[in-house]
């Protein structure tokens, strides 16, 4: 395996700095610290080469024992660069949630409390230490789940989440290459014992990868493979919104109304985007989703027999034809 120099890391910002332009004017931006060596790569390199002000956010779930003792370790290593740009800060989250669901709900607690803290000290941008490594694990369990193209694209470089923008440098590194890098740099970090907990799904993809690796199926090509669902993916929304913008004829808050003689004209992947777009637009609430399989079900009756389809519910929302099948209404019930 090839490790990459501490001169290809900093690289990796200087590119993303450029990609991403809104860092022309340095805003003042956050990291999300965990302490493993992913996290604490990402702080050294980010400490070296942005100029601006750094937020330090570290988010205890009080779900280890050692979680304190690991949250020290950071804070001494922040004083010891004594840095005036580099700001430490402790979020505390506790989760209630059964132990079957703890690993997801964390997650989303962490990022609701990331985003908090942001939108109260006026940060816009929120950088994670997701590396190649995760990339390819999420890419394993979205095939896992049946995920189309969306799913397969896996972890956003760039994502919008709530009132920030989350950004995420090292998707073309391995854990492997933020180790070394950590080693070399005589930066202290931690092993989370999760990640060997075998009753978690993550840590059992990791020793399937040694088998799938065998067979040149390397957390790289995985990663390289999202990246290319996540440009088709781009193009199938570029071209969905067209569709909405040539097919609608009327928007409401609670209904909308398209010319589905001309829909039709697209691409059955298009029609059905078309669809999923305004039934997930008027959905009960944010964590409310409709299984894909109706989805998919329901779409194969409008598309292929719109003159024998009568009006279906689903996820909230009524859907009928109407006009001889040339307008198609969906309406939030």
């Amino acid at each position: 395996m090839t490790i990459q120099s501490d001169e290809m890391i900093h690289l990796t910002f200087e590119k993303f700095f450029q990609k991403y332009t809104i860092f022309n004017h340095i805003p003042p931006v956050a990291i999300a610290v965990s302490g493993g060596p992913d996290s604490m790569s990402l702080l050294q390199a980010m400490s070296k080469i942005y100029l601006g002000n750094i937020f330090i956010l570290c988010v205890n779930h009080g779900l280890r024992k050692s979680a304190q003792s690991e949250i020290d370790k950071i804070e001494n290593w922040v004083k010891s660069q004594n840095n005036n740009n580099l700001s430490f800060h402790v979020l505390n989250c506790q989760s209630d949630k059964p132990e079957s669901t703890i690993m997801k709900a964390a997650r989303f607690a962490r990022y609701d409390l990331l985003a908090q803290f942001c939108e109260e000290n006026n940060v816009k941008d929120l950088f994670v230490g997701h590396h190649q490594d995760d990339q390819a694990e999420t890419f394993l369990m979205r095939l896992i789940n049946g995920s189309g193209i969306d799913g397969l694209a896996a972890i956003q470089e760039k994502q919008p989440y709530k009132n920030i923008t989350i950004y995420r440098p090292f998707l073309s590194h391995s854990k492997q290459d933020l180790i070394q890098y950590c080693d070399r740099n005589e930066i202290p970090y931690s092993l989370d014992p999760s990640n060997e907990n075998n009753k978690y799904l993550r840590p059992r993809l990791r020793q399937s990868m040694e088998i799938l690796e065998g067979e040149g199926l390397t957390s790289k090509r995985l990663a390289n493979t999202a990246k290319r669902m996540a440009r088709g993916r781009k193009a199938l929304e570029t071209m969905t919104l067209q569709a909405i913008n040539e097919t609608l004829v009327e928007e409401l808050p609670n209904k909308v109304t398209l010319e589905y003689k001309y829909l039709k004209k697209y691409p059955e992947e298009i029609g059905f985007r078309v669809l999923k777009n305004y039934i997930e637009n008027f959905r009960p609430s944010e964590t409310y989703h409709v299984r894909m399989e109706k989805l998919e079900d329901l779409f194969e009756s409008l598309w292929l027999k719109p003159n024998e389809f009568k009006p279906r519910t689903l996820g909230g929302c009524k859907i009928y034809v109407t006009n001889n099948s040339e307008i198609l209404s969906i309406e939030k019930e």
